[in-house]
């Protein structure tokens, strides 16, 4: 393994290989590993820059991390800290439906009342 096939994940900072060119297993491998170790780190990339940059809510970018690996966060980047953070303070948002009852009128109540008003109206 040379120097160059030795790389660092800008999200967790653990040395990996990987060199499209000299390693023929790397060639299927998406570009994206010039970056990150993982697609564990490069989706907890995606997820923070998504929050960050408005496509993604708190609530959204939570229930994606929990379902990613973060045992390396003390490794991460103060950013990747604080937006991790962020994420995890969010709280599920419960959305109360109101029981509206609508009451069966029939078409000679309507009638009579749109009769009525059209009589005050006239007055």
């Amino acid at each position: 393994m040379s120097k160059k096939e030795l790389r660092t994940c800008v999200l967790c900072g653990k040395t990996y290989s990987f060199c499209p060119v000299c390693n023929p297993e790397d060639r299927l491998k998406p570009t994206w590993y010039f970056c990150w170790c993982s697609d564990n780190c490069h989706e907890i990339d995606e997820v923070t820059s998504a929050f960050e940059d408005g496509r993604m809510t708190d609530i959204e970018a939570k229930a994606k991390l929990e379902k990613l690996d973060l045992s390396r966060k003390e490794y991460f980047g103060e950013s990747y800290k604080n937006s991790i953070v962020s994420i995890m303070k969010a709280k599920a948002q419960v959305i109360k439906k109101e029981n509206k009852k609508t009451e069966a009128k029939s078409v000679k109540d309507v009638v009579t009342k749109v009769e009525k008003e059209a009589e005050r109206n006239v007055e």
